[in-house]
């Protein structure tokens, strides 16, 4: 373990006095929480100011790893997708994914509706604050019987736990223009990923063995076609 000396976000004065620029710590620290849910798939899950330490040349530090998530790549996407449908304004969108998520749930389309409505009527314009939304979001899920997998709360936690941090040195910054600022580098982790090496090698070797069997397939889909048709089995009424 190495000691670490910074200074925790928690004035903006006192980081400024230290010749540190709180905004552009906010840019930075919605960055990497956004960088670790959304590329890396693994996050630090509780970025509290105690756990967080602004240092010389406008860098942050983490400590205290005791507690960290787990992200899969479908999660990601999920993710992602309901706070893009969000902040775009599509009850749809954020219907579609809180269906997924409470899929088991036996949850009817028009209540998921209607509580995406609702939550975008209250949070789908202007600067999206994690933890206004949130406020309102998990009553709203306990109100309509709605349920979210615990991986996702963990990550809805480690966001909020971020934004507070944000709103205390920098109030007004707007988490979605980092997600936003994010949007190319999140597509390119996913191309770069559908071509790691691993899965280039395992795509052609479920290809060659496609390609062994199609002779195969294609001789007993041919005698089947060539194959004369059964006698139709007819029953006759006997009459009185």
């Amino acid at each position: 373990m190495d000691y670490i000396a910074g200074i925790p976000p928690r004035d903006p004065e006192v980081l400024r006095a230290a010749g540190i620029d709180p905004s552009r710590i906010a840019a930075l620290g919605a960055e990497l929480v956004l960088e670790m849910v959304l590329i890396g798939g693994r996050f630090h899950a509780d970025p509290h100011p105690g756990n967080l330490l602004c240092l010389p040349g406008d860098r942050l530090a983490l400590l205290d790893l005791g507690s960290v998530g787990v992200v899969s790549p479908r999660r990601q996407h999920e993710f992602l997708t309901f706070i893009l449908a969000l902040r775009s304004g599509d009850p749809g969108g954020v219907a579609d994914m809180l269906a997924i998520w409470s899929e088991n749930g036996g949850i009817s389309r028009e209540k998921l509706l209607r509580a995406s409505e609702r939550l975008v009527a209250r949070h789908g314009s202007g600067a999206l604050v994690l933890n206004a939304m949130v406020a309102d979001f998990f009553p709203l899920l306990r109100q309509e019987g709605l349920v979210l997998p615990p991986d996702l709360v963990l990550i809805f936690k480690a966001m909020v736990t971020m934004d507070g941090v944000l709103a205390g040195i920098a109030p007004g910054f707007d988490l979605s223009e980092a997600l936003e600022g994010m949007r190319g580098r999140l597509v390119a982790s996913r191309i770069s990923g559908l071509a790691a090496p691993d899965k280039v090698e395992a795509a052609l070797l479920e290809l060659s063995r496609i390609a062994g069997e199609a002779p195969r397939f294609l001789r007993a889909a041919s005698a089947r076609m060539e194959a004369p048709s059964p006698p139709r089995l007819t029953t006759a009424r006997r009459g009185r």
